[in-house]
């Protein structure tokens, strides 16, 4: 099911939660709704689901618009056609596994039989089926979170909603439901629209992100188009570590382009790069962009370890130089006060506008 986003607006007394926002939503994909706490990503989750009303703008569904400000129309939640997951997964303690999945079929008046049938193959889908007859008080979190997930299924909602469902995980479990998660989607081809603050998580999960501050979209694309082609700084510092290097100019050779940056100090890029034609801009760099080594290794400038953090596989660095401190990562393990040179990977180096942060 598509979602379509018009000049929404929504306010609590005084405060714009979100202005003027217009986005879609892909079918048959997973969407995520990135941010910082307050920035707007819930309350507009609320505002499709139905369980918030819009100060103004509309809302479709596939053709069908379920809230729009003028001619007015705002259908309840159980006539969009929309499965939710809550944080706390709404599971009824005094319920089985079973009687909690079936509990939308019930509203419905569906029979018996049917009931049955389709609790049991949503159980399926999720993982279940061993535990119908189980208290759902006696699951952990993650099954618990799969049940949640089951009653959505079980309902045939064309969309589903996630507000922050991996929050109350611990890490690892956090790992196995974004795969699982993602499993569940493919085979049963649904819309799924996801919130978190977890740009890890995000980043995992996500056909395509959207990324809110302040109740406007700041920048909508694949993970790895925000990641590696932040259109702002505000994108590229929300979505890992980046390091913004200022440039005052730069030229072509035979290499590649030549950056010429503070403390003429030269980084290298590929011809294809389009870096700004006029005024300042910043090279946006992310840690595994930065090689370093021991030595002195033709182009890049010195630094020095002033703190190193055990990754597991890596090690993460930050250095002082002359471009300013840099964060980069090593495979070697480094103490602060090690000396390093530095260069830039060709090919890793995207250029925003140098605007005030």
């Amino acid at each position: 099911m598509r979602v379509s986003i018009r000049g929404l607006r929504k306010s609590f007394d005084a405060t714009h939660v979100i202005e003027s926002l217009s986005m879609e939503f892909t079918e048959d994909r997973i969407s995520v709704l990135l941010g910082a706490s307050g920035c707007g990503k819930t309350t507009l989750l609320r505002c499709i689901a139905g369980l918030e009303t819009p100060d103004g703008g509309d809302i479709h569904l596939g053709e069908r618009a379920v809230f729009r400000a003028d001619p007015p129309l705002d259908l309840p939640p159980e006539q969009r056609d929309i499965g939710m997951v809550f944080q706390s997964y709404a599971v009824w303690p005094h319920l089985t596994v079973f009687e909690n999945v079936a509990v939308p079929l019930q509203a419905r008046r569906v029979d018996r039989a049917t009931t049955a049938k389709r609790v049991s193959t949503a159980l399926e889908a999720v993982g279940l089926g061993a535990f119908a007859d189980r208290s759902a008080t006696k699951l952990s979190g993650g099954q618990q979170q799969r049940l949640a997930l089951a009653r959505c299924i079980v309902a045939q909602s064309r969309l589903i909603l996630l507000d922050e469902p991996l929050s109350n995980l611990d890490a690892g479990l956090r790992v196995q439901m974004r795969s699982e998660l993602r499993a569940l989607q493919r085979s049963l081809g649904m819309t799924m629209i996801l919130v978190t603050h977890d740009q890890e998580e995000a980043l995992s999960l996500a056909d395509e992100v959207h990324l809110l501050d302040h109740g406007r979209l700041v920048q909508s694309g694949a993970p790895r188009d925000l990641y590696h082609r932040p259109q702002s700084r505000f994108c590229a510092a929300f979505l890992g570590n980046a390091d913004f290097i200022p440039v005052r100019g730069w030229k072509a050779d035979a290499d590649g382009l030549a950056l010429e940056c503070d403390h003429q100090i030269t980084l290298r890029a590929p011809i294809g790069t389009a870096p700004p034609t006029d005024g300042k801009f910043l090279a946006v760099i992310r840690p595994e962009a930065w090689s370093v080594s021991a030595r002195h290794s033709g182009d890049g400038f010195p630094g020095t370890v002033i703190e190193s953090s055990f990754l597991g596989g890596r090690t993460q660095i930050r250095l002082d130089s002359k471009l300013g401190q840099i964060t980069a990562l090593a495979d070697a393990e480094l103490s602060p006060g090690d000396a390093l040179w530095v260069r830039a990977w060709l090919g890793q180096v995207h250029f925003i506008a140098d605007m005030p942060t």
